[in-house]
Parts: C-alpha cells; sequence; structure tokens
C-alpha cells in the first residue's frame, strides 16, 4: 500500500510542478523513499555535457564538480546509460569497468550498488535518473522496471519545468529590457534634452511645463524641421501617461482609406484585403498619447471622425456598426497656419477650435540663430560618438558659414549638415569651412565678398540679391511661396526681381 500510495504521489506531483529545482527535490526524495535507496541523482544533457542541476549538499560530492557540477558525456555509470539509451541495474559499482568514482559516488559517502534509466523525450535522451545503495537488499528488475515507468513522466515534467524557467527568464530578461528603454526614453525626452537658450525657446519651455500633466489637447506648429515630434514625445514622457504608448502617425502619408483603417482599424471584410479584425492606433493607444503630424492634410471626411474623438471619445472601426470607447490623449502638429486653411474653407472650424485648445508654436532656426552654436556642438558630440572619431571641434570660419546660412530646412538641416561633415571629416581634426556644403559654404563667401566689395553699389546689391534667389529656390525645392517669406518679399516682389534677373523656375 505505501509502494502504491507513493507512486500515486509522485505521479500525480509531477503534472502540477513547474519549478524546475522544486520538482527535482521532490521527484528525488519520492523514488529514494519508493525505492528504500540512500540517495537518487537526475543527471541532465546540456550542450554534449553532463550536469547536475541539483545536489545534496549534506552528501558527499567532489570538490571539482561543487561549481557547476558538469561533467564529459564519457564519464561513469550514468554517462554510459545516457550515450546508449539503455537503463541498467549495477549491484557492484565499483567492480564495474564503467565506474569513475568522482562522479558515481555524488550524493553517497560510498557507492556499492546503482540503478540508472535514461530519461527521453520526444525522441532524444535529456538525461538519466540514478539511485544508490538500496539499504537492506541489492536493487532488482522489478526496481528498474519501476523506474523506467516513472522516467517517461518525469522527462516531460522535465522539459516543462526547463521550458518555464526559460520564459519566466525571458519574461524578467524583457521586464528588465522595458524597464531600462523606458527609462533610456524618458530620459532622452526630458527637457534639459530639448536645446535651445533662446528666449522663444524658453517661452515653448515655459508652455510645457503648463500643460504637460493636463489631459488638454495641444497643437504645435512650426515649420519642417523645427522638432514637432520632438516636443510631442516630450509632452507625452514627462506626463503621467509615459507607462503607457506614444503612436505617431502621418496624416499625410497614407490616403483616405487607408489613413480610416490604421487610425481607427478595420472588421474582417470592410475592403479588398481585410481578412481579419484590425485595431487601429487609437484603440493601441488607449490609456497613452497618439500624435497626429500634418494633420491639415485630412480630408473633411476624416476631419469629421477625429472631431468625434475628441467630442465623444469614441472610434467606429471601418465596416463596425458599433462605437468604443478610448482614452487618447491628442496631440498634432502642422507646418501650415491651420486658421488659414480654416478661411480659405479647406478645414473645419470646429474641429480647429477642438485641437488648437492649447497651441506651441515652434520657431525657425533662422529666429534663433544664437542656438545654432549650441545646436551644432551637440549634433557634432553625437554623431563623433556614433562613428568612433573625436572630432575637435569647428574653425571660427566654419561656425560663421553656419551662423550665416538660413537653414529652410530648420534643425533637421543642420543635423543633416553635421551628420555629413562628421562622415568626410579626418579623426582628431577641426571642422574646417571647406567640408560644408557647398550652399551652406557659398552663402557665407558671398557676403564676405559683398562686404569687401569696392565700386558700383548697385552692382553689388544685385549679384547678391540673385544668389540668395538661386540659392533658397533651390534649398526651397522652388517653393515661391517660402522663398519669398524666407527673403521677406511679397510672391508679386520675387517674381518680378526672377524676371529682372532671368531667373527661371
Amino acid at each position: 500500500m505505501q509502494e502504491l500510495s507513493l507512486l500515486y504521489d509522485i505521479s500525480s506531483s509531477l503534472n502540477a510542478m513547474i519549478e524546475i529545482e522544486e520538482l527535482l527535490r521532490f521527484t528525488t526524495a519520492k523514488i529514494s523513499m519508493l525505492l528504500e535507496a540512500e540517495n537518487t541523482s537526475i543527471i541532465l544533457v546540456d550542450k554534449n555535457e553532463l550536469y547536475l542541476p541539483l545536489v545534496n549538499e549534506k552528501a558527499a560530492t567532489p570538490p571539482e564538480l561543487v561549481n557547476g557540477h558538469r561533467f564529459p558525456m564519457n564519464r561513469g555509470i550514468c554517462g554510459w546509460v545516457i550515450r546508449e539509451g539503455k537503463g541498467l541495474v549495477v549491484s557492484t559499482a565499483t567492480e564495474d569497468p564503467r565506474y569513475d568514482p568522482h562522479i558515481d559516488n555524488i550524493g553517497v559517502s560510498g557507492l556499492r550498488s546503482i540503478l540508472c534509466t535514461p530519461l527521453q523525450s520526444k525522441g532524444a535522451i535529456i538525461g538519466a535518473i540514478a539511485t544508490k545503495n538500496k539499504l537492506d537488499s541489492m536493487f532488482s528488475e522489478e526496481d528498474l522496471h519501476l523506474l523506467n515507468t516513472l522516467a517517461g513522466n518525469l522527462a516531460i515534467s522535465i522539459e516543462n519545468a526547463r521550458l518555464y524557467k526559460e520564459l519566466k527568464e525571458a519574461k524578467e530578461r524583457l521586464n528588465a529590457e522595458n524597464i531600462f528603454l523606458k527609462q533610456e526614453v524618458e530620459k532622452r525626452y526630458k527637457f534639459d534634452q530639448i536645446i535651445g537658450n533662446n528666449p522663444k525657446m524658453r517661452k515653448v519651455f515655459e508652455l510645457l511645463e503648463k500643460v504637460i500633466d493636463t489631459p488638454t489637447t495641444v497643437l504645435i506648429q512650426g515649420e519642417t524641421g523645427t522638432g514637432k515630434e520632438l516636443i510631442a514625445r516630450a509632452i507625452h514622457y514627462n506626463s503621467r501617461r509615459k507607462d503607457r504608448r506614444f503612436i505617431d502617425q502621418n496624416c499625410s502619408a497614407l490616403p483616405e482609406t487607408l489613413l480610416e483603417s490604421e487610425l481607427f482599424g478595420n472588421k474582417k471584410g470592410a475592403f479588398t484585403g481585410a481578412v481579419s479584425d484590425r485595431k487601429g492606433l487609437f484603440e493601441m493607444a488607449d490609456g497613452g498619447t497618439i500624435f497626429l503630424d500634418e494633420i491639415s492634410e485630412t480630408s473633411p471626411a476624416m476631419q469629421a471622425k477625429l472631431l468625434r474623438v475628441l467630442e465623444e471619445g469614441e472610434i467606429r472601426p471601418l465596416g463596425d456598426t458599433n462605437y468604443k470607447k478610448v482614452d487618447v490623449r491628442i496631440l498634432s502638429a502642422t507646418n501650415k497656419d491651420l486658421k488659414k486653411e480654416v478661411d480659405s474653407g479647406r478645414f473645419r472650424e470646429d474641429l480647429y477650435y477642438r485641437l488648437n485648445v492649447f497651441p506651441i508654436v515652434l520657431p525657425p532656426l533662422r529666429e534663433r540663430k544664437d542656438d545654432i552654436v549650441l545646436l551644432a556642438k551637440h549634433f557634432l558630440t553625437k554623431f563623433s560618438q556614433r562613428m568612433h572619431k573625436s572630432i575637435r571641434g569647428f574653425s571660427k570660419e566654419a561656425m560663421e558659414a553656419l551662423l550665416n546660412y538660413p537653414f529652410p530646412g530648420n534643425i533637421r538641416e543642420l543635423e543633416h549638415e553635421i551628420e555629413r561633415v562628421v562622415t568626410i571629416a579626418p579623426d582628431q581634426e577641426i571642422i574646417q569651412i571647406d567640408l560644408l556644403s557647398d550652399h551652406v559654404r557659398q552663402r557665407d563667401e558671398l557676403l564676405t565678398l559683398a562686404m569687401n566689395e569696392k565700386g558700383n553699389l548697385k552692382k553689388t546689391i544685385e549679384k547678391v540679391e540673385r544668389h540668395m534667389i538661386e540659392e533658397s529656390l533651390k534649398a526651397l525645392r522652388g517653393n515661391k511661396s517660402r522663398v519669398a517669406r524666407e527673403l521677406g518679399l511679397s510672391r508679386v516682389g520675387l517674381q518680378k526681381k526672377m524676371k529682372r534677373y532671368g531667373i527661371n523656375c
């Protein structure tokens, strides 16, 4: 009866235990009781070696195995069982040619007899179970049969426990990495990581401090390359929502139907290719923040749907008849004057007022030239580290050229310019003016030429005007409205000058 009780106890417990150490301690103790033996050990295979995952600290253990408990596959009676895949009973272990005192004596003070059988799972041998020194007699073939019966279920339980341990460790690693990455992201988007001492930027920082921990909708306005997404991320990662998702979507990047599906999700069969239900970005950002860049590029139909989200906190996936509640903070951005878009009828007035609750206007780089030095040095450090270089700084002429250039592409253009320069600059050197892009360098050279020019004032002015118009048209890809604004001219005034100088675009 005691034997049956122990068998039942072992069998029922194997399926319930998922911690490998608990499983091995319980199993080895119960098998020793079942077979009336001095000790039971489990040896497992790992990377063409044998190792003892659990050692009875009170029993004798060879000193060379205390750390790691690993040994070669060809050692001992247990090693033979694992290599051959056969169980065996050895009544006089020390006389067996396969006997290795350093391995087979583990767990006992002196080995007399041993019962050992392989552990097999999914057609592969994963280890062996060895029971040593029957207390009152010798091991029998019946004992081996009993151990074989237990070995099959034990092998499956060990594999399950191993898998559980691996998944648990992987989850812990992922959690640790996730915490680290979150900390790095939060550190990256702290206000002190946003570079700018210009009064206009200090005003932006003051506004951010006021709005960050509120649910208020924010509209970020500024030219392309002024850092609108950076500001949006700073708002999210310094707010109470920082532990939830930040999701950004450029509204001009997708056609209307795809944008609707991307933002609100879709039901299976809602359109060709919709083979399953799909969550949209609003639902994925629930509890967090969504950033809608280029909001001015949305269609009137999309604007109506966005208005409902802002007013009711509800979305309706494409092809669905039901609405879903979402808790999402909406940040939006545009490089256009949204009020002018409203006045021209291209943007809904009611949506404009819901988005423009708290406007933040980012100044172009040409209006914060005193920050160019700080930004250039920041990007120099960033790209020098990335490229494993030690660039020593900028020459006076190179920095003056950067300060004289208007950077129509703003901070993004400056960043790309410094990245290019660091790429081609010799290590351990100072960046000279000749390494700068032609359009940056030539503008500075022209200004220098104009300052030193002698003779006819009118011709000098015309020369400078012509060059500035040509360079601005090139930098702004022929956008005459932006060129006129950049040069402080009306569009009509720009066109007259282009005609006078024979500039075609």
